[in-house]
């Protein structure tokens, strides 16, 4: 999905998922594949989202 549409499901700014989707990309969390995003590390990434 582009950041576009992710910003409108989360009601934020594209310019502030581009911040987090490059932040978790380099912290090995996310991965970006051909036209998708890979989680690499679930557990990681849900721990993020409850906080």
């Amino acid at each position: 999905p582009k950041h576009a549409e992710i910003a409108n499901c989360v009601n934020t700014h594209r310019e502030a998922v581009s911040r987090t989707m490059s932040d978790l990309m380099r912290q090995g969390i996310l991965r970006r594949g051909s036209g998708e995003l890979i989680v690499l590390q679930v557990d990681r990434l849900r721990d993020l989202a409850d906080h």
